[in-house]
């Protein structure tokens, strides 16, 4: 009789197990924050909400989720996500290795993310001050210290679009920027554009994700890219013949 009672309330104490099994709640997902910075198609932002979205961090919360992290964005300025970075309230970003703004001892993912194009555009019927329409906090591979030293004078904002919307409203001769957000823009217009821009093709240059040395995931965040990239084998977490946008407008080329 005694074994049987043991036996019995062993096996109400395995169905409570199951049902516990059954009926607990998964575990959270660890949540690590991503920096945005405007910059199409990669990451735009909704003019209504103010939230923003894109192919940088539907690629990115796509990688994350497998290894058990879930994405929170901030969107805000390149030199405000710099800031953030240094004191982990945001873990990641994606940005070129060159650029001097970023915080000191920032990691970068050993694959890179995806290929940018450095192009300088130019009002040619503009005949006044080479002035240069850019992001503030951007090096552009080293090619704003070059133009500076050759005597251009830069009007800084503080995103791509901003930077080229000064251009296109005739605002400064000169912009330089990454394709994309240029492109992008150009797309959005309802004529066929302007017809006096050149443009000169600067670099081409990796970018990658950029992580906070501060971030209390960044050997984490390492490992799952590393790791990533070998099972998938990829060249670039976001290959550049991935893209959805084209070339709507091709300026002459100097």
């Amino acid at each position: 009789m005694g074994k049987f009672r043991q036996c019995y309330r062993n096996g109400i104490l395995c169905l409570m197990l199951v049902f516990t099994c059954v009926n607990a709640e998964p575990a959270p997902l660890k949540q690590v924050t991503f920096g945005a910075v405007v910059f199409p198609p990669y990451v735009t932002k909704d003019a209504h909400t103010q939230t923003c979205s894109g192919e940088a961090i539907t690629t990115t919360r796509e990688i994350l989720v497998d290894y058990g992290l879930s994405l929170q964005v901030v969107c805000a300025s390149a030199l405000r996500i710099f800031r953030l970075m240094e004191t982990a309230e945001v873990d990641l970003t994606v940005n070129v290795k060159s650029t001097r703004a970023m915080p000191p001892g920032t990691l970068f993912s050993g694959q890179p993310f995806t290929r940018l194009f450095v192009d300088l555009y130019t009002h040619q019927a503009d005949t006044g001050p080479d002035s240069v329409a850019a992001i503030r906090g951007y090096d552009y591979h080293g090619y704003r210290q070059d133009l500076e030293r050759r005597g251009f004078s830069f009007v800084d904002l503080p995103d791509g679009l901003d930077a080229v919307e000064m251009f296109l409203k005739g605002r400064t001769k000169h912009l330089i920027s990454y394709r994309g957000p240029f492109v992008h823009r150009l797309s959005m217009l309802t004529d066929a554009g302007p017809k006096d821009i050149s443009r000169l093709p600067l670099a081409s240059v990796d970018s990658y994700y950029a992580i906070s040395a501060n971030s209390p995931y960044k050997d984490m965040l390492l490992q799952v890219f590393s790791e990533h990239a070998s099972t998938s084998q990829l060249t670039y977490f976001y290959p550049v013949a991935q893209s959805k946008w084209k070339e709507a407008f091709q300026p002459k080329t100097q």
